[in-house]
């Protein structure tokens, strides 16, 4: 998921080794980078523009526009030589994107033939194409799907002797997705917020048993909110959008 802040990536498929106990499926295991003696540091940046992509099928004549830019960094050093170390990491998402949806909605034939209650809500859906159902017609909307996403990492440690070393670390990604649901414009609002830390402690009881114990804590809160246009002339202030 993340291009780059700080970490390492390795995939166990079989033959665990024996800290993995007896789990099945695949081990993913997460590893931080810490600081140095030396002071290092990174930038990157990672483009796409719809002026550099095809047509997609559903795009038509036209194609949709699409901006997105992924950027970050991080940035490590020592706090104090041979003793305590820090290292930070960022990373930023933006995405302005759109969507292409198609979907049926009434003709002016069968709202023409509505009841009277339900008349001023026919004004929610949009004007569409004709088909060859009089009652139907064919509608379009190239809805907008903007995305950001803020990630974060910082992690200290420190080297209490040759033997004992200890590290925390906190990780936070913040993001938010306004997601289309149909072709009158109503939208779902996405807000994620996953967080992780860990206080781990490395000690050297021999030359064979080293010994490594971790608190950690994990929290993902998440929220979803519907949201639709205002229709004229109708009453929609105790309707839920799901």
């Amino acid at each position: 998921k993340y291009m780059h802040q700080g970490m390492v990536v390795v995939l166990e498929s079989s033959t665990y080794p024996a800290e993995f106990a007896t789990g099945t499926g695949g081990q993913i295991s997460v590893i931080t980078k810490s600081g140095s003696n030396a002071y290092h540091g990174s930038i990157f940046e990672y483009l796409r523009n719809s002026a550099l992509d095809s047509r997609n099928f559903f795009d038509g004549s036209a194609k949709s526009p699409l901006r997105l830019n992924q950027f970050g960094g991080s940035f490590g050093g020592p706090v104090k030589k041979d003793k305590l170390f820090f290292f930070l990491a960022n990373e930023t998402l933006r995405q302005r994107a759109f969507q292409n949806l198609v979907a049926t909605v009434p003709s002016a034939a069968a709202k023409a033939r509505a009841v009277p209650a339900i008349r001023p809500l026919l004004a929610g859906y949009p004007t569409g194409a004709p088909t060859s159902n009089p009652d139907l017609d064919l509608a379009r909307l190239a809805a907008s799907v903007p995305m950001d996403e803020y990630f974060g990492s910082a992690r200290v440690d420190y080297s209490i002797s040759d033997k004992l070393n200890a590290y925390v670390r906190y990780n936070r990604d913040q993001g938010y997705l306004q997601q289309p649901l149909d072709v009158s414009g109503s939208y779902s609002l996405v807000t994620a917020v996953p967080q992780n830390a860990v206080l781990g402690l490395q000690q050297i009881l021999s030359p064979k048993i080293i010994n490594e114990t971790r608190l950690g804590f994990n929290g993902a809160k998440t929220r979803i909110a519907g949201y639709a246009p205002l229709i004229p002339g109708a009453d929609t202030t105790g309707v839920a959008v799901s």
